[in-house]
């Protein structure tokens, strides 16, 4: 019932600011081919997000780290999180499983079959940067730079 709502909703970015309040709607992934939809309602620096995970959001040998710290908590489905830098794999099938993402930890996400549906709680870090790492070639690349700009699928609202 839910899944349809979110589909219509994200089928385009939408954004609307209301004082310090911002709702967003946004397929996250290649044109055409999202692997994640997000509903977003973003207050001062927190953030409340219903994240549909459809596909793997990994290139082949890159993870992500986010912008935020984040809480998550699986409504429905499942997930196997993998964490390069410390070799950690985890998986997330249960209702009712919280897992912790902290600002900068590299991490790369694998939905099961059916995809999941998972509540995220965010805090805004200072920097509020994206950071990629290539697991191949044990590096970080910066966001803000040629590489990492174009690793990003949200752009800002600049454009």
């Amino acid at each position: 019932m839910i899944r349809p709502l979110i589909l219509r909703a994200t089928s385009r970015v939408r954004r609307l600011r209301v004082g310090p309040v911002q709702l967003e709607a946004v397929p996250v992934g290649p044109l055409g081919k999202p692997f994640l939809r997000r509903l977003a309602v973003t207050a001062w620096r927190a953030r409340i997000m219903l994240h549909l995970h459809e596909s793997s959001d990994a290139r082949e040998g890159m993870s992500h780290s986010h912008p935020v710290a984040m809480l998550s908590f699986m409504l429905r489905g499942g997930l196997v999180e993998f964490r390069p830098l410390s070799g950690e794999w985890r998986t997330h099938w249960r209702r009712k499983r919280w897992n912790w993402i902290p600002s900068g930890v590299y991490h790369r996400v694998t939905p099961f079959r059916g995809g999941a549906l998972t509540l995220v709680f965010g805090w805004l870090r200072t920097d509020g940067q994206w950071g990629f790492y290539d697991e191949r070639g044990r590096r970080e690349i910066p966001a803000d730079s040629d590489e990492g700009r174009s690793m990003i699928f949200v752009k800002s609202e600049t454009h």
